[in-house]
């Protein structure tokens, strides 16, 4: 993704999404999965999830999204029994922050990876293959924080458009 925009969908959608409701952006499922990503995620970090955008990949777009330059990296790690279903949570600053990328079998999440950029902003394909754990039932808990979601839209390399939710954050649960 070369450029990430933000196009907010206020006007389309007139409130956030709380990570407890049933209405979602995308499918059910890719909401759910961007829920049980966002808990994962908060386990290890010491910050906020606030700012990161939240990237449901499934079946579908996984093809198209291989040779993006941001998210192709990612998808390209995923371990064997990921069934091409995936969510990435990108940070506000890429220099500043790890991307984060939680890989699924069906609503089951197997792989996790953390991984900051390099001095370009890019992710590195030997900083993602050995940062690639097992998700633990430790790790898979739900999120410390009370999470809003923010329907909007980057743009892939090709100039695709892909849904994202940014995060925003009302404080620990």
């Amino acid at each position: 993704m070369k450029r990430i925009m933000l196009i907010a969908f206020l006007a389309l959608f007139p409130r956030a999404f709380v990570a407890g409701e049933q209405a979602s952006t995308q499918d059910d499922e890719g909401f759910s999965l961007i829920r049980i990503s966002t808990g994962i995620v908060s386990q290890e970090m010491n910050g906020s999830l606030a700012g990161y955008y939240a990237i449901y990949v499934g079946p579908d777009a996984w093809d198209a999204l291989l040779n993006d330059g941001d998210l192709g990296p990612l998808l390209k790690a995923a371990p064997p029994n990921a069934a091409q279903k995936a969510v990435i949570l990108l940070p506000p600053n890429p220099r500043n922050g790890k991307t984060h990328c939680i890989y699924f079998d069906n609503a089951h999440p197997v792989g996790v990876v953390g991984v900051p950029s390099n001095a370009e902003g890019k992710l590195e394909s030997a900083a993602i293959g050995s940062a690639l754990r097992v998700v633990t039932a430790e790790m898979n808990q739900p999120c410390r924080e009370e999470l809003y979601f923010i329907p909007g839209m980057l743009e892939a390399d090709d100039g695709r458009p892909v849904r994202a939710l940014k995060i925003a954050s009302a404080g620990q649960k």
